[in-house]
């Protein structure tokens, strides 16, 4: 027999087992976190693995189906164009409502799912159009993305936009790069020269500049992903469906309202994908092998974490196109430049950034054992409410799984096979499970970016599974049956609605806690008194967030005339009166969530930063410590105070 034969014998004994590996895998992941202490991880659990399990029964039932994936499935509509008018006019109110409240109320995310429900019954419809359904999902990207940044006074997210902003200020102002003491992004500037380029072009500030250009260059992203699709699956629907689930995910559109330069990455990566499957037909294929080319050479200096994920991504769907025997689209001789590019650029050119950020994570202390994050061992009130977080996770993974086992038994000539096998390799990536836990895994290593890089893959899997689950069993080909088309429209309905709850839950009147990760501009106000009054260099206590937003000094910082203080975290609250400097207090929402305070190593995994509570005796307890300190500024959000 050949090395092909035992491939293809291989491939068709797991697709049999595929059900069977599910099974065992749920049963592991749940009794993993019962040994480990974490019940309330195991009873969390339990809402994907059960949409899991009966995805299982369902792909056992297919394994006699030959499903023709090429063709059209629809339901009669009498008249299409009063879908169209309807989008248009809940869109335009969803626009009226962010008007009239400080935050996203909850109708707000009730408006963009119905939104979200006409694009859906649009692409199942006898008359469909292709251009305008994108043209809607662009315009809902840009609805969410500016629905955060423009909202409020200065939305920071994780807080790396703080850093970004400041290095493109720094571009912009100095004319170059910046420095390597400042920061390793000196290797890896185009971010911040683009932000330069935009600030400077449409004479606005950094921030506004960034939250301004950024959404339409990642909302055209699903155009991009359409086409790849398309080319793939060779079905309209499958990649209309697929494109819209791919905004609708909340991992896109968290990383949309968060576009810093991994994100940009992202973005790279999915224009690069279009170029290698449209290098493969038509006249132009020289051109668009150019062109991934030089994308490439962008990506590689736009972020340095991403470009490995990326090469390993590719590593994998080369891996898929070999063992499901499809053509190769992904070329061997690409593959191979980029890996040579990105290694040569990394240690002939930014050889400080593998000798000081790559070394100091490879070091013993750091892998002598496997630290978990903290978690609960019982089951509170509050775990019944995550588990409406998760409706979203357990929908897709029913969806998904059903796709990715029927493509594995159908994979000869078929090329989605291919993304049904990148999707079930990095499965482990993008729904909760044990390695979640682990402290080495998610922020070492950071595999918890990997999330977004995988997501087109994951959109296709759950498009074809509701594709799938549509055109089995129907007695009226190509009409769909009524009763599977209302339960499908009723799972979208659920998933777009907790999907874009929890993608930035920032509304104060939903049952998941709000995440105020901006400052108002009452903060701000405190920040520019501090910026124009408070001497530079003088060092200021804060909680995590706002010590964040206050650059530190560096070689260039007095020439540049940018200011920098000596900025750090509150350790506790017992050493508040030790602490000689200006002590900044974010007073409503230490009231409304509280605030982080901690050691002032970022990435500790001894000490990280805890959550200080700001219940009444919490509050008297801050003030108490405060009071000997002279109040040199306060208003209704927040007080600056000098010892």
């Amino acid at each position: 027999m050949k090395i092909k034969d035992y491939i293809e014998d291989g491939m068709h004994t797991f697709s049999i087992a595929f059900p069977y590996f599910i099974l065992l895998v749920v049963l592991g992941a749940c009794l993993c976190m019962l040994i480990i202490g974490r019940f309330n991880s195991a009873f969390n659990g339990l809402v994907i693995a059960i949409p899991a399990l009966i995805s299982c029964h369902y792909t056992l039932n297919l394994k006699n189906e030959q499903v023709d994936l090429k063709k059209d499935i629809y339901i009669s509509i009498p008249n299409s164009n009063i879908f169209n008018y309807l989008f248009w006019a809940i869109y335009f109110f969803s626009i009226v409502v962010l008007f009239m409240h400080e935050s996203r109320p909850w109708y707000y995310f009730l408006l963009i799912s119905f939104s979200y429900l006409i694009i859906f019954v649009q692409i199942f419809s006898n008359i469909k159009k292709p251009a305008l359904i994108l043209t809607e999902l662009f315009f809902i990207m840009l609805n969410l993305i500016y629905s955060v940044t423009m909202n409020y006074g200065f939305y920071f997210g994780t807080t790396d936009l703080l850093s970004h902003i400041f290095m493109s200020k720094i571009t912009y102002l100095s004319g170059h790069v910046i420095p390597i003491s400042l920061s390793n992004y000196s290797y890896f500037p185009l971010y911040h020269i683009l932000l330069s380029e935009a600030s400077y072009l449409l004479n606005l500030d950094m921030k506004t500049s960034l939250f301004l250009i950024t959404a339409p260059i990642y909302g055209i992203t699903v155009v991009f992903i359409y086409s790849i699709f398309l080319k793939t699956s060779h079905n309209q629907q499958i990649a209309l469906l697929s494109s819209s689930l791919y905004s609708l995910s909340s991992v896109v559109i968290y990383y949309g309202v968060n576009l810093i330069a991994r994100t940009m990455a992202f973005i790279y990566f999915i224009i690069i994908l279009y170029f290698v499957y449209s290098s493969s037909q038509g006249k132009n294929s020289m051109r668009f092998r150019i062109l991934s080319i030089l994308i490439s050479i962008s990506l590689i200096l736009v972020h340095q974490v991403s470009i490995p994920q990326i090469v390993l991504l590719l590593s994998i769907v080369f891996i898929s196109e070999w063992l499901t025997g499809n053509k190769n689209f992904l070329s061997k001789n690409y593959y191979v430049l980029i890996n040579v590019m990105f290694i040569s650029y990394w240690i002939f050119v930014a050889y400080i950034f593998i000798t000081k950020d790559i070394s100091s994570r490879l070091q013993l202390n750091y892998l002598d054992s496997v630290v978990l994050f903290g978690g609960s061992s019982g089951i509170s009130q509050s775990e019944w409410m995550k588990i409406l977080g998760y409706f979203d996770d357990s929908i897709f993974l029913f969806f998904a799984l059903i796709s990715i086992g029927y493509l594995l038994k159908c994979h000869k000539n078929n090329y989605a096979s291919v993304f049904g096998l990148v999707a079930l390799f990095t499965l482990i990536f993008y729904i909760p499970n044990p390695l979640n836990s682990v402290w080495q895994f998610m922020v070492l290593f950071r595999f918890d970016r990997i999330m977004l890089l995988v997501s087109p893959f994951m959109a296709f899997v759950m498009g074809v599974g509701i594709y799938l689950y549509l055109i089995t069993g129907s007695k009226t080909f190509p009409k769909l049956s009524k009763s599977k088309f209302i339960s499908v429209f009723t799972l979208i309905f659920i998933f777009s609605f907790v999907s874009l709850v929890s993608s930035v839950s920032d509304s104060d009147d939903l049952w998941i806690n709000p995440q105020h990760e901006y400052f108002s501009n009452q903060e701000l106000n405190g920040f520019n008194y501090i910026s124009n009054k408070v001497p530079f260099g003088s060092i200021l206590y804060s909680d995590y967030h706002a010590m964040r937003y206050f650059p530190g000094k560096f070689e260039y910082s007095q020439s540049l005339g940018v200011s920098y203080y000596r900025s750090k975290k509150i350790k506790n609250v017992d050493s508040l009166p030790s602490y000689n400097g200006y002590i900044v207090i974010r007073e409503r929402e230490l009231a409304r969530n509280g605030l982080y305070f901690g050691e002032n190593e970022l990435e500790s995994r001894d000490a990280p930063n805890y959550l200080y509570v700001g219940t009444p005796e919490n509050q008297m307890k801050l003030y108490s410590k405060l009071k000997m300190n002279d109040k040199v500024y306060s208003n209704s959000a927040i007080s600056v105070y000098y010892n």
